[in-house]
């Protein structure tokens, strides 16, 4: 079995440096030594001004001093600062607030959570920042071209609660998709039940007999010469399901680069919008909405 590293919540707009400062037959080593002549990497004062900051913490986010003397194996983490890449941050629309958790308009181009090379152009960054809110959290995850309703957990003692609702489906989740009409009318519905093969790593999910049983029901809501506006209710929320489910089912969604007709990895205009979320809260039922972002084609989808 694999061990899971504890690393300690990033503070608002941080990004936590693990460094192991002892190792066996080390214990009773002053932390600042440590550090100095682990992280030959760092300048010196950066290394004193996260001390300063407060920003050099153990595995539980305890502050440590530096003349505080570690452990044989101990783990200390230090704090840097995330920079800000180019276009980023914008303010984040609140769509319902509560004493525990929060939902926001997620905009496109911009993933949940940190990862690779992009950690302040994500939700939860952006929303620490925003509120001062070290503890914040997604309950789920949207992908990172897809637009609407995001559930963030600001409270420690509701995160079990929230991931819960999502792993039993106790949350009512309603997305917008706009397809190629393809000889689609008003009214047109179909229920899809793919099995969804992802790979470890990231890369594209495919329709494969071994992988995991999905369920989706679809409704067609409005049409015009050229676009089809779909209502899709998936239960669960395998990675990509949807994009995938529709293109397999010969719909692909406009703007994926992905699974659409013609790739363009550098579009940031997917037409897949999470327009509706109700899930059951700790003190009773929330939902909320999200506008249609104003770009779509069809003129339905902004009325």
């Amino acid at each position: 079995m694999s061990r899971r590293r504890l690393v300690p919540p990033p503070r608002a707009g941080l990004n936590p440096r693990p460094v192991r400062v002892a190792r066996a037959g080390e214990a009773g080593e002053v932390v600042a030594e440590a550090l100095a002549t682990l992280t030959a990497h760092r300048r010196t004062w950066e290394v004193a001004a996260a001390f300063r900051r407060g920003d050099v913490v153990d595995a539980g986010g305890k502050r440590i001093d530096p003349g505080d003397i570690i452990a044989a194996g101990q783990r200390v983490f230090i704090h840097s600062a995330a920079p800000d890449e180019p276009g980023w941050p914008h303010p984040l629309i609140e769509l319902w607030r509560g004493d525990d958790a929060r939902i926001v308009d997620k905009p496109g181009g911009i993933s949940t959570a940190p990862r690779g090379a992009f950690v302040a152009r994500s939700v939860v960054v952006a929303a620490r920042r925003q509120w001062g809110i070290d503890d914040v959290v997604p309950a789920h995850r949207l992908d990172r071209l897809t637009t609407g309703c995001l559930l963030l957990v600001t409270d420690p003692r509701a995160r079990a609660h929230y991931q819960r609702a999502f792993a039993e489906r106790r949350v009512e989740k309603t997305y917008l998709a706009l397809t190629r009409r393809s000889g689609l009318n008003v009214g047109d519905e179909a229920t899809w039940r793919p099995h969804l093969l992802a790979p470890k790593r990231g890369g594209i999910v495919a329709v494969d007999p071994r992988g995991v049983p999905t369920y989706t029901r679809a409704r067609v809501l409005a049409v015009d010469g050229e676009h089809a506006l779909w209502q899709l209710r998936p239960e669960g929320g395998r990675r990509h399901q949807l994009r995938v489910t529709l293109a397999h089912a010969g719909y692909p969604i406009l703007g994926d680069p992905l699974y659409g007709p013609i790739p363009d990895p550098a579009s940031d205009r997917l037409a897949l919008h999470a327009a509706s979320l109700t899930c059951d809260g700790p003190a009773g039922r929330i939902s909320a909405a999200a506008p249609v972002p104003r770009w779509w084609p069809l003129r339905a989808c902004t009325q």
